[in-house]
């Protein structure tokens, strides 16, 4: 798995990129406004930017290679995991192989559940056909990109433009199986360490009703709502949501 590392500083952070994108994509604009204490690994997951497919497309392929990759970058240390929207699952997923080895967790956008917007791309027969039509055709693109702008969802970036340019189609619908599989969003209740959500004031209804369903599973949840901001938080409000993510444990003995 490729990994792309920022910064010197003492304080790791891990980061998981979002569906159809890679590590840079999802992460690049944090950049100048990272702490000198920080040091971010961002992670391409298995066959997704520069890293290679997995043995074999499965879920639970792919969770067992991004733990023991994780475990082989932080050796010893304690780290922060961080999930931009759908790699909030596979950070939560390193989090239940590797309880011990991670200090807290940061999920941006995290949703609860396979919205209906997303589910019908994983319907039979019809299913992938609509997935190609949408993300593998420019008209298909701009029309639901106009369709987003007019729900105020999609102002300041294109994040249907930008899908799958880190990231084949084919292996990008790979990953939307495998998140319509997680059906329970309680299997993460045993996560034990510390969890912020940082998630947009006009984001999705769908990440508004996850939001309260993380809330009641994780007695232990921060929420932190960025005003004015829509799903694409790294894009949209970088310097805010940076600060929100490379302060959280600062000064705590967990990191």
């Amino acid at each position: 798995m490729h990994t792309q590392t920022y910064g010197e500083g003492e304080r790791l952070f891990v980061g998981y990129h979002g569906w159809g994108s890679e590590q840079g994509a999802s992460f690049k604009q944090l950049l100048a406004f990272m702490p000198e204490d920080v040091r971010f690994m961002g992670v391409d997951l298995p066959g997704c930017g520069k890293s290679e497919a997995p043995a074999s497309w499965t879920w639970g392929e792919v969770c067992a290679e991004s733990a023991a990759h994780f475990e082989s970058i932080t050796r010893d240390q304690k780290a922060v995991l961080v999930g931009s929207c759908s790699g909030s699952f596979n950070a939560l997923e390193v989090a239940l192989r590797q309880p011990d080895r991670v200090a807290g967790l940061v999920l941006l956008e995290p949703f609860a559940f396979m919205p209906w917007f997303f589910s019908i791309f994983l319907k039979p027969l019809t299913g992938r056909l609509l997935y190609r039509m949408v993300f593998d055709n420019p008209l298909g693109k701009a029309m639901t990109s106009r369709s987003m702008r007019r729900q105020g969802l999609n102002e300041d970036f294109d994040m249907v433009g930008a899908f799958g340019m880190g990231t084949s189609l084919e292996h990008a619908y790979h990953y939307l199986q495998f998140y319509g599989q997680l059906t329970e969003h309680t299997i993460y209740a045993p996560v034990r360490a510390p969890v912020r959500i940082i998630h947009g004031q006009k984001s999705f209804k769908a990440i508004h009703a996850s939001v309260k369903m993380w809330r009641e599973l994780w007695p232990q949840l921060e929420l932190s709502a960025l005003e004015g901001v829509g799903h694409m938080l790294s894009q949209e409000a970088p310097e805010q949501t940076a600060a929100q993510i490379f302060g959280f444990l600062r000064g705590s003995d967990a990191l």
